[in-house]
């Protein structure tokens, strides 16, 4: 039986229930940032810490206090706490302050309470399956965003991918690669829940790496997280590179060497080296096995029983083709140890041609007849030429052809217009290099019928010495611009003539007038002159829309 007086026993119920109190207050409010806390006085207006201007209102006798917030408002209960949409309070108790005789009842009490703010709170953790691996080898990353906070809110979150690592998407993820080349992610995370992003990385180049993530929520308080793993990519004990141009013209020969190396015994050893079908395979070292698959050329060194360790270099011959970009592909196998890695490597190579083009060579506005030349500045010749067109046709109606372009020379045609697009002249070229490979390219040559006359024109005489030499900026029209003028014109009417001062001011007039029209010719004849030369010159050195790099 408890002997102790009835006052203990109520004191002791009293500080149970105080300390369940403070727990549980202490438990909610985990995670949700105090923004007020203090003594305040029914019917005054506060500002929290955040900027939001609120009241309170006592209800006699004291046992009950309303608080007002933006967009927000609850009741709180006297030693408890109450929360609304976006704001949690707790009221304390009541003191006596004093004595206000304007008040009705004169008493002043103040107001112990507490406002937090419901917001989410973000934890992130990342952890990866490995820490050290090989050139080559994968690398599992586990990150985890946890709402920890006591509202829900919108959780960004991005992961950025040193170089020297590649990145491997996960299907099925929340996270998204972006077009930055990094993870992202953007989701609505209830208070308690968490999202998983679960990628691979790649070893690309040995060196030590961090990789990091960072994540927030938009909220009233802005929480953001970050976190980190390291993980190391060691040395690969075998190496392979490349010697050769990376750049040549069609149809050259050129030397390839695959340089092999290790720092220690690996057996067995193999390694296919891919040669694609568009590189000619001319020779290759007796220490290389050659074979074919679907015209590609596949080099093979080692074998099962292969020691290999030190220095090798593996030498071909082969002659470019055809024209583009491509890759020489190697992929070697090996064991070290009781490992078996494996090291891929791809070898760009460009192979150039010097593409034919069209150019414009006259051109008679009156006739229509043009004449366009076919243009190879190659240092091998195309064959089977073909021109085909809606804008224009050849002599019987039909498409050009020709047999054979010489390098480094041209080939003329004679065409008539039969539709013109916006001034230009259309079609595609088609031509054969000399290794079979068929191309083709769309051109489109300017073409301003009213404005220039390209028909060859009688050598004239040269001008004697004290004659001054023509002004080409005047118009090309074949006429000088003086033989265009008007002289003046003076009316007169039978019987009586126009005073000399009306006959001047008229005269003076018509002047203007002309030189104003003249003015304005010339500025429009000028302007399409310059087009032209530009367009010339654009021609002659190659270039023209549409033509291909």
């Amino acid at each position: 039986m408890d002997k102790r007086p009835a006052g203990g026993k109520r004191l002791t119920i009293l500080l149970a229930a105080v300390v369940v109190f403070l727990l549980l207050v202490s438990t909610s409010m985990a995670g949700s940032p105090k923004i007020f806390g203090g003594k305040v006085i029914s019917g005054s207006r506060y500002v929290t810490q955040t900027g939001e201007e609120f009241s309170v209102a006592a209800v006699p006798p004291y046992d009950r206090v309303a608080l007002e917030l933006p967009w927000d408002s609850f009741v709180m209960e006297n030693k408890s706490c109450s929360e609304g949409k976006l704001f949690r309070g707790c009221y304390n108790g009541a003191s006596f302050s004093g004595y206000n005789y304007s008040l009705t009842d004169r008493l002043v009490y103040e107001l112990d309470i507490e406002v937090y703010a419901l917001v989410p709170e973000i934890t992130l953790t990342m952890l990866t399956s490995k820490t050290a691996i090989d050139v080559g080898e994968r690398a599992t990353v586990y990150v985890n965003i946890t709402n920890t906070g006591t509202k829900k809110g919108m959780a960004y979150f991005t992961t950025l991918i040193p170089k020297g690592l590649k990145l491997a998407e996960l299907p099925d993820q929340p996270c998204a690669l972006s077009s930055e080349g990094t993870l992202s992610m953007a989701a609505e995370l209830d208070d308690g829940l968490m999202k998983r992003c679960i990628y691979e990385v790649i070893g690309g180049e040995p060196g030590e790496y961090s990789i990091t993530a960072a994540a927030e929520f938009d909220a009233l308080k802005r929480e953001k997280a970050g976190s980190s793993a390291s993980l190391t990519v060691k040395r690969l004990p075998f190496s392979i590179s490349a010697e050769y141009p990376r750049q040549l013209p069609l149809g050259e020969q050129f030397n390839l060497s695959f340089n092999l190396s290790s720092e220690s015994e690996l057996s067995p050893l193999l390694l296919n080296a891919l040669i694609p079908k568009q590189i000619k395979l001319v020779s290759a070292d007796k220490e290389a096995e050659l074979k074919y698959d679907n015209r590609d050329a596949k080099l093979s060194y080692g074998g099962q029983f292969t020691k290999f360790n030190g220095t090798i270099t593996l030498k071909i011959i082969a002659e470019a083709n055809t024209a583009g970009d491509f890759f020489i592909t190697g992929n070697t196998t090996w064991k070290y140890g009781d490992l078996w890695q494996q090291l891929e490597a791809a070898f760009p190579i460009n192979i150039t041609f010097a593409r034919p083009y069209i150019r414009l060579s006259t051109y008679d506005n009156k006739t229509g007849v043009a004449s366009i030349d076919v243009v190879n500045p190659s240092h091998l010749s195309i064959s089977n030429v073909s021109i085909t067109s809606g804008t224009f046709s050849g002599p019987a109606g039909n498409g050009l052809h020709t047999d054979i372009v010489p390098s480094q020379s041209h080939t003329s045609f004679y065409i008539t217009p039969s539709r013109l697009e916006r001034g230009n002249l259309t079609g595609l070229l088609e031509y054969q290099t000399p290794y079979g490979q068929m191309l083709s390219a769309i051109f489109q040559l300017p073409l301003n019928a009213s404005l220039l006359d390209f028909t060859p024109k009688p050598a004239q005489q040269k001008p004697a010495q004290n004659e001054s030499m023509p002004d080409f900026n005047q118009s090309q029209t074949g006429k000088n611009d003086a033989d265009n003028q008007q002289a003046p014109v003076i009316l007169e009417s039978p019987g009586r003539g126009i005073p000399k001062k009306f006959a001047a001011a008229i005269a003076a007039v018509t002047l203007v007038v002309a030189a104003v029209f003249l003015l304005a010719r010339v500025k429009r004849e000028k302007e399409a002159l310059s087009e032209i030369k530009e367009g010339e010159k654009l021609l002659s050195e190659g270039f023209y829309p549409g033509k291909p790099g």
